[in-house]
């Protein structure tokens, strides 16, 4: 059961960001991302 309802990944479509967007996944429900650069995708937990 996660942790947290959502977590905010600000700068997530970098080289930090986009290896937290995976740590991150089995402590929230929600993954919101936030950056400058474009996603390439997003998972189905990521908004």
């Amino acid at each position: 059961m996660p942790h947290y309802e959502r977590i905010l990944i600000t700068g997530a479509a970098g080289r930090l960001g986009s290896v937290l967007r995976k740590g991150l996944i089995p402590l929230a429900k929600t993954i919101r991302v936030a950056g400058r650069e474009p996603f390439s995708h997003l998972a189905p937990h990521e908004e």
